[in-house]
């Protein structure tokens, strides 16, 4: 399985992804340029927007016409004058021909349970001196459409803390770029979890970083992702208060994973709580039963 095909389907129309050159050689972010191009991983589990859950999903088709093996590495020939080299250390492009976007791809994935069941995207490739750009020029159905059925993942818990809402309108910003409203609408799903959490009515009135010292000093947040907890509060209030889209833009994938890790956790331990209460239960009962007899 190869979670990059979720992300990147996730992401807007037009978005860019760029890969530095160094002497023709891609050296960095090489998963993520195979993955554009289906070699790095060919399934993934994906929410269907069809069948409105988690199947899995597999690579049927591109405009590809060669993907060939060479001594220890391999070819991918985009067109009849176009390919690449690549290994698992680096990737070099001399073989690609500069000049303006042009399609090069185009990625198919069904669902495991529905072979009708289809996503495609599409991409572009442009080629300076010093970068290469690949930008998504298309997708069906669209990010929006995948994307804000993925955000039911954590209905149940966001729920609880009043904020579903506000979780689905940071993805919403996300798709149409606009960033700062994404961090604003995130740092709000954030203070709602931190203000539920906490039980003493004195701290509540605090500022947010004495909540979040609390809600450590108790063992409240994800136990492995706490320490970061002020760090990411400042970074969201700083990307909307003081920086512009592009910047937010840098910060947003890695402030919403940490959300995204506090909703896990927080799900666990209700899934948890939940269990135990009924094992309690059960145990009892046998017990009351067999002392009976």
């Amino acid at each position: 399985m190869n979670s990059l095909i979720r992300e990147v389907m996730k992401v807007p129309i037009y978005q860019d992804y760029k890969f530095e050159l160094k002497e023709g050689f891609i050296t960095t972010n090489i998963e993520l340029f195979l993955t554009i191009f289906n070699i790095s991983s060919q399934k993934d589990r994906i929410h269907c927007p069809y069948c409105d859950h988690i199947e899995t999903f597999m690579y049927y088709s591109s405009m590809r016409s060669e993907n060939v093996s060479y001594g220890h590495g391999k070819v991918y020939r985009i067109n009849s004058n176009d390919y690449f080299e690549y290994d698992d250390t680096k990737i070099h492009v001399n073989r690609i021909s500069k000049g303006n976007p042009r399609v090069v791809n185009v990625q198919g994935y069904y669902c495991s349970m529905d072979i009708s069941h289809k996503i495609d995207m599409y991409f572009a490739l442009s080629k300076s001196d010093k970068e290469i750009v690949i930008r998504k020029i298309g997708q069906t159905p669209s990010p929006y459409e995948l994307g804000l059925n993925t955000t039911l993942e954590y209905k149940r818990i966001l729920d609880k803390f009043e904020s579903f809402g506000d979780y689905q309108k940071s993805f919403i910003h996300n798709v149409y770029g606009d960033r700062i409203a994404e961090l604003l609408y995130l740092r709000r799903v954030f203070e709602k979890i931190i203000n539920k959490l906490i039980d003493d009515k004195d701290i509540v009135k605090e500022l947010t970083i004495k909540k979040i010292k609390y809600l450590r000093e108790n063992s409240k947040l994800d136990p492995e992702t706490e320490e970061l907890s002020g760090i990411v509060h400042g970074l969201l209030s700083k990307g909307i208060h003081e920086l512009d889209d592009s910047q937010c833009g840098e910060l947003s994938a890695s402030l919403r994973y940490f959300i995204e890790l506090q909703l896990i956790h927080l799900q666990q331990q209700d899934e948890k709580s939940a269990k135990l209460k009924k094992l309690k239960s059960t145990l009892n009962s046998l017990h009351e039963d067999h002392n009976k007899k």
